[in-house]
């Protein structure tokens, strides 16, 4: 298959691009998903030129679509809250191979104004555990993606607490926001990244 033209950089200078070349099964990036969904995020990840190495969701409806849209992935149905990142190692078959990527939208209920932002949702905290496994895992990139809501000042401390696991080493870029209406999608929804 075809790869789209994609640059990823870590903050120790390494560098991984792919330009419209042919890539080997061997030669593919690996990511992870996680709070996968029915697969949105994976399917950008996987047009993008990257192998989807597992896909975790607490949903059951959610997993078991996210199953026929990528019959090839290994899934798990669990809560981020208990996962290890050595469990998420042994799913992806990894190998003693570095995961490329981590990537996923923790839900965003809490955060949302459609939601009245509820500084204490339990799903909150979910936030803070992508960035806890972001460090036991050491992917080369990740991407965390979420409700604009979540810079709102009341969730500073959670942020600040998310992202000090993660600085020392990694270059953290400053949230930016995009809508999905101005990609082609059917709507405008807004994402912080």
């Amino acid at each position: 298959h075809v790869t789209p033209n994609v640059s990823l950089a870590q903050s120790n200078g390494i560098v991984f691009t792919s330009g419209n070349t042919s890539m080997s099964s061997k030669a593919t990036p690996k990511i992870i998903d996680l709070f996968a969904g029915v697969g949105g995020f994976s399917l950008g990840a996987v047009r993008a030129g990257f192998g989807l190495a597992a896909a975790i969701d607490l949903d059951p409806h959610a997993v078991e679509t996210h199953q026929k849209n990528f019959p090839n992935t290994p899934h798990a149905r669990r809560n981020v809250l208990g996962l290890k990142g050595e469990n998420l190692r042994e799913l992806a078959n990894l190998n003693g191979h570095r995961l490329t990527g981590l990537i996923g939208g923790p839900p965003c209920q809490g955060f949302s104004t459609m939601c009245k932002m509820r500084k204490n949702d339990a799903r909150n905290k979910l936030f803070f555990h992508f960035f806890r496994l972001v460090s036991e895992l050491n992917p080369l990139f990740f991407i965390c993606e979420n409700v604009p809501g979540i810079l709102d000042d009341k969730y500073e401390t959670l942020r600040e607490e998310s992202f000090k696991l993660v600085t020392k080493c990694y270059h953290m870029l400053d949230p930016f926001e995009l809508s999905a209406g101005d990609f082609g999608a059917a709507t405008e929804r807004s994402r912080v990244f």
